[in-house]
């Protein structure tokens, strides 16, 4: 019986972390560009960026499912007024779901670039066939997002892994790291805030799967697979930043340069990251609108508004509008570590 527990609370926390770094693991990371921009352009002190910031995600994961158990809300305007009181909650959710359509639309921008890039297709093309597939999932309800989001989480994240060892193992050798020694500490706290302010929603919607033991696994499985792919990522962009034109997507422009369908592999993995993300932020925009609007016209609000978002720039979103909303979600990390403090014993 013990061991069947222990199968029971291992299944819960691999269905939650699978959300959660699919959610995570998006345009922005798959194709290299946060990576790049927030740790590896730091060179080698970009590694103690990476291990900040991925305890971070693991220990506020623990906590907002924790407190989402405590306070018996699976509702993620409900859980902000119960962490900062309804008036900043107010805020944060319309930051929050604001930046949710925004990230949405950074999934489609890059996925159109990626495939104008590879094939020469024109943008809206690609970007009409993500809203297709994103479609089709929100009508199918929680069920099919768990589902969608658990099982694509496993194939991401062997890709990526085996992507970045054959980089690391046959890679140029007249290709050297880049050093640039820089602050690392405000980057990595920015790449957590403005990640974990959607973040926040899914694990809400995820604490009906949550128990104490579960919660515990579910976040040290996070920390570990974050940390092993994002050193992956750091160390094969630090080699190639500075000697190389890595273009808007800088990982899979290095596939390319290893062989053509090396390159080819790693386009799907980032069209499975990018649509895992972009429908966990639709999913979660959608159950916010259902309140207000028929869910017919509320996925058709989300679905039009994101394909002309989709026309902004790919890198612009992710190094300057990523960075804006960090500073705005700082608030809600700071609040969720002292709602913690305030709470003697969390009751799972």
């Amino acid at each position: 019986m013990h061991i069947l527990q222990w199968v029971i609370f291992l299944k819960k926390a691999l269905l939650i972390s699978g959300v959660f770094i699919s959610s995570i693991i998006g345009a922005g990371f798959a194709s290299g560009n946060e990576v790049l921009f927030y740790f590896s352009k730091f060179g080698s002190s970009g590694f103690w960026g990476i291990l900040l910031s991925v305890l971070l995600f693991s220990l506020l994961q623990y906590l907002i499912l924790s407190q989402s158990k405590h306070f018996g809300t699976n509702n993620f305007d409900e859980y902000l007024v119960n962490i900062m009181g309804k008036r900043p909650a107010y805020f944060i959710s319309f930051a929050a779901h604001s930046f949710m359509l925004l990230i949405f639309s950074a999934m489609l921008s890059g996925f159109g670039e990626m495939i104008y890039m590879i094939f020469g297709i024109k943008k809206i093309y690609a970007v009409i066939f993500m809203l297709l597939c994103c479609y089709i999932i929100l009508i199918k309800e929680y069920d099919a997002f768990v589902k969608s989001e658990s099982i694509l989480s496993v194939f991401i994240v062997f890709s990526i892994i085996f992507v970045g060892f054959y980089i690391m193992l046959f890679r140029e050798t007249n290709v050297f790291a880049l050093h640039i020694p820089q602050t690392w500490v405000s980057s990595s706290v920015s790449y957590v805030s403005y990640n974990i302010l959607t973040l926040t929603s899914v694990l809400c919607l995820m604490g009906k799967e949550s128990n104490k033991k579960s919660a515990v696994i579910s976040s040290v499985i996070t920390f570990f697979v974050l940390l092993i792919l994002m050193i992956i990522f750091w160390y094969i962009l630090c080699i190639y930043s500075g000697m190389i034109n890595l273009g808007n997507i800088p990982m899979l422009t290095i596939c390319f340069r290893q062989s053509y369908w090396l390159g080819i592999l790693y386009a799907c993995t980032i069209f499975i990251a990018m649509l895992t993300t972009a429908i966990s932020n639709c999913f979660v925009l959608s159950q916010k609108l259902n309140i207000y609007l028929k869910k017919s016209l509320s996925n058709i609000l989300i679905i039009v508004s994101s394909f002309f978002l989709s026309g902004l720039d790919f890198s612009f979103i992710v190094d300057k509008l990523y960075r804006f909303v960090g500073i705005i979600s700082i608030f809600l990390i700071i609040s969720i570590i002292r709602k913690k403090n305030k709470i003697n014993e969390l009751i799972l």
